[in-house]
């Protein structure tokens, strides 16, 4: 989650928006450039550029003055390789920096213990946009509801959209998006988002699609596994994006339910503790068809692909598939 490192209340010379969750990380620049831009026209007082940018053209940039506008301001995005190649120029500027110029910085990472980002939290701001937490994405994502839209989501309906979507931030911040609009569009007279919203417009199908190729693959019955994993990539545009999250989701909290059910606690137990809205008997029958040794490892899998940033959608596809038609994995998997 963002935070913020601020030694002033005014406009700083120089922000960094670092970290991995780009949603957060994008959600930042907006909400900045709009408060530094205000009413001004973008066109006379914003530019934006990548990291393979020169230097030289940067700072022209600040230091050109502004016209028609209070600050110039200078965006760079994707931003690491720029720091570092330029990182001795930076620390030199942020010493004197442009009294009319903003340079607004965004690196995958910012190392604290650098010269330049002990510099830069004297004069200027770094906001740290951090993944969120699983555990913290109810309150998350009610408190994004609540201060983008005066929406009221409650923690069960969170959990159920999480249990629909994964526990993506990002995505899960888009389909909030899509509720707003809708519950908007609609004039509807509550200020709430509701379960039944969440069944309308999160993707129902997506949730079961996940879950029905889970269940084919725990049952052993490889062929209707692919079928299903096909039909839900050709589908949903979005799985591509959202299917790792997705699975990553449902294993994770039957690895959490087969925890309880080694604990000796019942079925009922465990469905009211997770919250299982939905497949009750299914979920059981595959909770007892799984050990709590094959689930640690299939999540290993998951995490050491580290496929929510860095593969394709082919590779995502290609991934899931290997798990699924892996006759020694199934095997190894099925009790």
């Amino acid at each position: 989650m963002a935070k913020s490192t601020s030694n002033k209340d005014a406009f700083s010379p120089i922000y960094v928006i670092s970290g991995k969750d780009r949603r957060q990380a994008i959600d930042q620049l907006n909400a900045l450039v709009d408060k530094i831009v205000g009413d001004d026209d973008p066109q006379c007082c914003l530019s934006q550029f990548n990291a393979s940018v020169e230097i030289a053209s940067v700072l022209d940039e600040l230091k050109t003055v502004p016209f028609l506008s209070s600050y110039r301001l200078v965006v760079i995005k994707d931003a690491g390789d720029f720091i570092k190649n330029y990182r001795s120029q930076l620390e030199t500027y942020v010493q004197s920096p442009s009294e009319t110029g903003i340079l607004i910085l965004l690196p995958d990472s910012f190392p604290s213990n650098t010269k330049l980002a002990k510099s830069v939290a004297k004069i200027g701001q770094i906001i740290q946009c951090d993944p969120v937490k699983p555990k913290d994405l109810p309150a998350y994502l009610a408190n994004y509801a609540k201060q983008t839209y005066k929406l009221t989501l409650k923690r069960d309906v969170a959990l159920y959209l999480i249990e629909t979507c994964g526990d993506d931030a990002g995505q899960l911040v888009n389909e909030v998006d899509k509720m707003a609009i809708y519950v908007q569009s609609e004039g509807a007279s509550s200020d709430e988002i509701t379960v039944g919203q969440v069944e309308i417009l999160a993707g129902q199908s997506r949730q079961f699609n996940v879950f029905n190729v889970i269940d084919a693959m725990v049952h052993e019955d490889t062929a209707v596994a692919l079928k299903r994993l096909d039909l839900m990539f050709s589908q949903d545009k979005e799985a591509p994006y959202t299917a790792i999250g997705a699975f990553t989701w449902h294993f994770r909290r039957l690895y959490q339910a087969k925890v309880m059910m080694d604990q000796g606690q019942s079925s009922q137990m465990i469905i009211k503790s997770l919250r299982i809205w939905s497949n009750q008997e299914k979920f059981i029958s595959q909770l007892k068809r799984l050990r709590l040794i094959d689930l640690a490892d299939i999540l290993t899998y998951f995490a050491d692909s580290d496929l929510q940033t860095k593969v394709s959608a082919v590779e995502v596809k290609m991934v899931l598939e290997k798990l699924i038609i892996s006759q020694k994995n199934i095997k190894r998997y099925v009790a």
